[in-house]
């Protein structure tokens, strides 16, 4: 007779920090304890240290998020100061980086095993610290991992790394957000058999969208407005649409380009450079405010080049909404270019020529949205979504 069904999710960064990873995880737990008991383990949540050497410095505790019981995991007292010195030194040093990970593992996999001692299921999410997943694989329960694979890195590097290919082959299960990522773990080394496609889905509070009072707090009255919403990292592709704005202003004079989301240093000074009144940016956006903004906008732009499947495009998809991505394989199973959406190289001139197709033929524009919002409600909704998560667990009890 097999163990009664209790996941334990293991997400380093975690709720209340805000992110994609960290807020779907979320989601997926709460839908998750819906049927079966659930638990999650994290290492840091909004700490500014990276979430890689967060571990070095955590502390112990747990709390509760409904019916989900969240631990922090940390080092155990004997490895806490060589690890923290190791972690202060790892930026600078690769040597030190490599003594970091060899010491994380076992330290991880001593806290891990103690906070999933009731679990019959461990699933690791990544959104950083590697010896954390391979810890997790160590312990001798089923292992399933979402690897959530940016495939346009280096070959060799981040996600087609030895250290990642290993996962890979040890997994009982790999979760795939799109057909793409799933063929790509295969040809990484991964069981086709143990690849399954389980993707998220748009992530909202209940508040109800106020569109009007967004625009009029914004000083953006009835212009149409292109959208940012994402954290402003490099990847995001926020320079290319600033480099876009000035061909689009050519013809479009009126439109205001928003960002909004979690802001880096690096953009905070990008951003300081451009004092045109029809850029604004937000800074991150409450729940309430972040559906106005979806509401409100006329097209989604966000050519981020590194992404598993971009669930901020089927938010937008769920206002009806037009979405301008990256032309990125991944994109390409989520989008179909020229029906739900555009896809372009992530470079200025190709993202103001999407821009200014939309705004020059709204009628398309509409139909694209429309088409996207049908994509959402068949395919990317949380109970299905949750239930293919149940099946694979069962599967590999």
């Amino acid at each position: 007779m097999s163990a009664p069904l209790r996941p334990f999710l293991f997400v380093p960064r975690y709720w209340p920090a805000v992110g994609g990873a960290e807020l779907h995880s979320r989601r997926l737990a709460q839908e998750l304890a819906l049927h079966v008991p659930v638990e999650v383990a994290r290492c840091c949540s909004s700490e500014p240290a990276s979430t890689d050497y967060a571990f070095a410095r955590a502390r112990a505790g747990q709390v509760e998020d409904g019916p989900v019981m969240v631990k922090t995991i940390a080092p155990p007292n004997s490895y806490r100061p060589a690890l923290g010195v190791l972690g202060d030194a790892a930026k600078g040093s690769r040597l030190a980086r490599g003594l970091y990970a060899k010491l994380a593992r076992p330290a991880a996999a001593a806290s891990l095993r103690q906070a999933s001692a009731q679990a019959s299921v461990l699933h690791g999410v990544y959104n950083g610290f590697t010896p954390g997943a391979e810890a997790l694989q160590s312990l001798g329960k089923p292992f399933v991992w979402t690897p959530l694979a940016h495939t346009t890195k280096p070959e060799g590097t981040a996600w087609s790394s030895p250290g990642f290919r290993r996962l890979y082959r040890k997994a009982d299960a790999l979760i795939a957000m799109t057909e793409y990522e799933r063929e790509w773990l295969i040809g990484q080394g991964a069981a086709p058999s143990r690849v399954h496609v389980a993707p998220m889905a748009p992530l909202f509070d209940s508040d109800i969208p106020d569109p009007a009072a967004f625009r009029t707090r914004l000083g953006i009255a009835d212009a149409p407005f292109v959208l940012f919403l994402g954290r402003t990292a490099e990847y995001k592709g926020y320079r290319a649409l600033l480099a876009a704005a000035k061909t689009v202003w050519q013809s479009h004079p009126d439109v205001r380009f928003v960002f909004s989301g979690p802001l880096t240093a690096e953009a905070e000074a990008v951003f300081a450079e451009h004092t045109d009144l029809r850029i604004i940016v937000t800074g991150p956006l409450s729940g309430a405010d972040k559906k106005s903004a979806l509401s409100a906008c006329t097209v989604l732009a966000v050519p981020s080049t590194e992404e598993s499947l971009g669930v901020v495009y089927l938010e937008a998809w769920s206002f009806e909404k037009p979405v301008i991505a990256a032309d990125i394989p991944a994109m390409r199973s989520v989008i179909a270019h020229d029906k739900d959406g555009l896809l372009v190289k992530p470079e200025g001139s190709a993202v103001a020529a999407a821009i200014a197709d939309l705004l020059q033929r709204p009628e398309r524009a509409q139909r694209m949205g429309s088409r996207g919002a049908r994509k959402v409600e068949a395919t990317y909704n949380w109970a299905a979504i949750a239930d293919a998560h149940l099946k694979i667990y069962n599967a590999i009890l």
